[in-house]
């Protein structure tokens, strides 16, 4: 069992210009400054955001941690979004840095622990609540990989007027079957790792924010669409046909803490 780290990051990035009229109650179409005005669709669907907070260094993680996301991962992998925030050698990856961010912002004390739509709990009723609530916000993506870079286009659609908050996504690069050491399994060296966060994109110029970049705020109407192109590191290493991005949409609250909206991820 691990203690909770504490960890200082960065807060969210300022509000991004947003073309050159802004988030008026007029305009149904918006484009983040700098990039494509072409978008993509976006479906009116919820998925749940199904995470392991776990470590390569934790006997527990290897053992029960490992059982317990494959049963999550058999149960929920083609319809919801399952993510591993690892703490430990994964090899390229800039893993710790979200693994510190989770424990902090979701009060986490220990691994292995499982959390869903940024609380620590996850069951089929959480999953089955989502799914029928309505439909705040939704992304999709391109993702390409070219000289060295994953690539990422995002278009996040709003299907509700809103008012009053700001609304953020955070498109984190996941990367499937990893081999790299795990405690407590009994493949060792060589366990394979399933759905790793490894990084998120970024946009061009702008630091690495643990809970993503701001898209939208103030009097969003029905019908928003809003584009985000950013960008993070390949390492060779990795199977570019295992990399994937899992969208996080969030809001905050009182304290600047993120809250859950809604998650993305194409299977």
């Amino acid at each position: 069992m691990k203690l909770k780290k504490t960890v200082r990051f960065a807060p969210v990035a300022a509000l991004f210009v947003i073309g050159t009229v802004g988030l008026t109650a007029c305009k149904k179409e918006v484009v983040v400054e700098g990039t494509s005005s072409d978008f993509l669709e976006v479906s009116e669907s919820n998925s749940s955001f199904l995470a392991k907070q776990t470590g390569t260094w934790c006997g527990p993680c290897g053992g029960w941690g490992f059982t317990t996301f494959q049963s999550q991962i058999d149960t929920y992998g083609d319809s919801e979004v399952m993510v591993a925030v690892v703490s430990g050698n994964l090899g390229g990856a800039n893993n710790e840095y979200f693994f510190d961010a989770f424990m902090d912002a979701l009060n986490i004390s220990a691994t292995p622990t499982f959390h869903g739509n940024l609380g620590q709990t996850t069951s089929g009723q959480l999953v089955s609540d989502h799914q029928s609530a309505p439909v705040v916000a939704n992304s999709n993506y391109e993702l390409n990989i070219e000289n060295g870079k994953i690539k990422v286009k995002t278009t996040t659609k709003f299907f509700q007027d809103l008012s009053g908050e700001d609304y953020y996504i955070a498109p984190y690069i996941i990367v499937d079957g990893i081999v790299a050491d795990q405690a407590g399994h009994p493949d060792g060296a060589n366990t394979v790792h399933k759905y790793s966060l490894v990084d998120i994109a970024t946009p061009v110029g702008l630091d690495d924010k643990a809970f993503g970049y701001k898209i939208a705020s103030g009097d969003i109407r029905n019908g928003y669409r809003v584009n985000l192109e950013a960008e993070a590191d390949f390492d060779s290493s990795w199977d570019e046909d295992k990399v994937s991005v899992a969208i996080l949409i969030t809001k905050r609250d009182a304290n600047g803490n993120p809250v859950f909206v809604n998650a993305f991820t194409k299977h």
